[in-house]
């Protein structure tokens, strides 16, 4: 009887083990997501290249251009050059 006992106590602390097991690897799972997620902000956040998308003034072809640390972009359609003013005062605001 006292064997049946241990057994029953054993099983049980088996069963438990197991679910302790299955939440755990649960949790690991939405931390892996989670991680991945952070590290996509981080990235966006981050990033070195500065990709935006431009419109020329002069014959309204729209583009795509790295504009990190420019002052002209040459427009890849009119062959214009576009300068690009980093000055962010606004003349509305004096």
């Amino acid at each position: 009887m006292e064997m049946d006992n241990i057994l029953n106590e054993l099983k049980s602390i088996n069963n438990r083990l197991k679910k302790i097991e299955q939440t755990q690897n649960s949790i690991e799972e939405k931390l892996n997501i989670l991680q991945n997620s952070v590290n996509g902000i981080e990235n966006d956040i981050y990033e070195e290249d500065y990709e935006f998308e431009i419109v020329c003034p002069y014959c309204n072809a729209e583009f795509v251009e790295d504009i990190s640390s420019k002052t002209n972009i040459k427009c890849p359609e009119c062959n214009n050059t576009i300068e690009l003013d980093w000055n962010v005062d606004n003349e509305e605001d004096d």
